[in-house]
């Protein structure tokens, strides 16, 4: 049987017969553009009481230096309320991850809340979290006006390394 007769009954069933025509080139797809450089909240942990709860976050960002870093976290209600700002002064180049703690802050333990984090020079991108004390955090996109906030609560100072 010719290797053509065999390679056609081997795939007759959703297979391609062969055939003297040339098979095709697959159409060239263009690459999507990097994506920007980004400050993702990869994990968050609470201690405390409810009139002083503290919250341990753990950022993963693309830190190159001071002209590119993650420059705090933050906390808000689903409404958008900022509840802590948390300054990062400078590059965590050579730590990736990394965890910081905030001051405590009076929080209901069933409050849902939004924590994400600011990257210089694009702002908050990258993978936010929501959840509870109670219930513990997950990956999600931030729904308005939380992502329409893109400003910090201040201005941090500047980078020291």
């Amino acid at each position: 049987m010719s290797p053509c007769r065999l390679l056609l009954a081997l795939t007759m069933v959703g297979g391609t017969a062969c055939s003297s025509a040339a098979t095709p080139a697959p159409p060239i797809v263009p690459s999507r553009a990097a994506a920007p450089p980004s400050a993702d909240v990869v994990a968050v942990q609470t201690e405390g009481t409810p009139d002083a709860t503290v919250f341990r976050v753990t950022v993963r960002s693309d830190d190159t230096g001071c002209a590119q870093y993650a420059n705090g976290w933050e906390i808000r209600t689903p409404d958008g309320a900022l509840l802590q700002w948390r300054t990062l002064g400078h590059s965590h180049t050579g730590e990736q991850p990394f965890t910081r703690s905030g001051p405590p802050v009076a929080v209901d333990p069933r409050q849902i809340l939004w924590i994400r984090a600011h990257m210089v020079p694009n702002g908050f991108v990258g993978d936010a979290m929501t959840g509870s004390v109670s219930t513990g955090f997950r990956v999600a996109t931030p729904p308005d006006p939380i992502h329409a906030s893109n400003a910090p609560y201040e201005a941090p100072p500047a980078c020291a390394w």
